[in-house]
């Protein structure tokens, strides 16, 4: 498996997410929504049990995907990686958390429908952000995979903010800015060739 450099993750995400309020929609939505996704996870497919040997052992998807998604983080940028995986893990505890408290106050199934439902909240408010201030359609509609490196995405958005790794920044902004420019101008070629065609 061939991973992104961080200039190519970071370009590929961040000409999806240019505008400020969308950048800071993302970031107070995206650990919520990784939260949300692990509980609602938690009530239909997290834990697993495994026979080996005769013995039985017991696995959560939740942490396997955690521990997947640090490693391929780091990879890429190892400060990146590592608070990513912190993001991650804060995420699976609070959810178990609130999995077993709702479990053991026999609120399942209302605890099952608020986290849907903020979940759900998570992405319309992300939406609506690409809508109304990138002018443009969400990575997800072009890239599926691309939701994989919104965390990290995120998280580097934030450290560049804080002076991290200017000189990579500057190359990075820089491409998504070059990124920008061509969508624009595709743009404008679409519009005056729809105009030739229908409005002459």
């Amino acid at each position: 498996m061939v991973l992104p450099s961080l200039k190519d993750m970071y370009v590929s995400f961040g000409k999806y997410h240019a505008h400020p309020i969308t950048k800071i929609v993302h970031c107070f939505c995206m650990p919520q929504m990784i939260m949300t996704a692990f509980t609602v996870a938690r009530h239909f497919i997290s834990e697993y049990e495994i026979t080996i040997q005769g013995e039985t052992y017991k696995y959560d998807l939740c942490l396997v995907w955690v521990f997947a998604m640090a490693l391929i983080y780091m990879n890429i940028d190892f400060l990146t990686g590592i608070l990513s995986a912190i993001l991650y893990t804060g995420a699976w505890f609070l959810s178990r958390y609130l999995f077993l408290v709702a479990k053991e106050n026999n609120q399942l199934n209302q605890h099952l429908a608020l986290c849907f439902i903020w979940h759900i909240a998570g992405w319309a408010s992300q939406f609506s952000t690409h809508f109304i201030f990138d002018k443009r359609k969400p990575a997800i509609f072009e890239n599926i995979l691309l939701t994989m490196a919104a965390p990290a995405f995120i998280i580097l958005d934030v450290l560049f903010f804080l002076g991290y790794k200017k000189k990579v920044k500057q190359e990075c902004f820089a491409a998504v800015e070059e990124d920008l420019r061509d969508i624009e101008l595709l743009r404008r070629k679409h519009y005056k060739y729809y105009c030739i065609r229908h409005c002459t």
